[in-house]
């Protein structure tokens, strides 16, 4: 998790160097991840799930998404292939640990 504040943390300070547009971008970007968190989160209680395939849709949701933003870097980045790789790798590894770290939390 600390990698992704990092990561987000660096995009606001490139952005506020940058004209004003470039950090609206940013902004809406949060934004619009935060309602489709909440979209999703509705969309699975009114379906009446339980916590776990609540949370393996989440998930499942997560891992396409990943998967998606890999294509989008690799067809339209290919000179910078290498870190498109290792951004997708390092969101893969935290995918893949982290439901089983945060379920043996007591």
């Amino acid at each position: 998790m600390a990698c992704s504040s990092v990561l987000t943390t660096s995009l606001f300070e490139l952005a506020g160097v940058l004209p004003h547009r470039y950090m609206q971008v940013s902004m809406s970007g949060q934004a619009a991840g935060g309602i489709f968190a909440a979209v999703a989160n509705i969309v699975t209680i009114a379906v009446g799930t339980n916590v776990s395939e609540s949370a393996f849709i989440f998930f499942l949701i997560a891992t396409g998404w990943t998967l998606i933003t890999l294509l989008g870097y690799l067809s339209l980045y290919s000179k910078i292939w290498v870190e498109g790789i290792s951004v997708c790798l390092v969101f893969l590894v935290t995918l893949a640990c982290f439901p089983a770290l945060a379920s043996s939390i007591q």
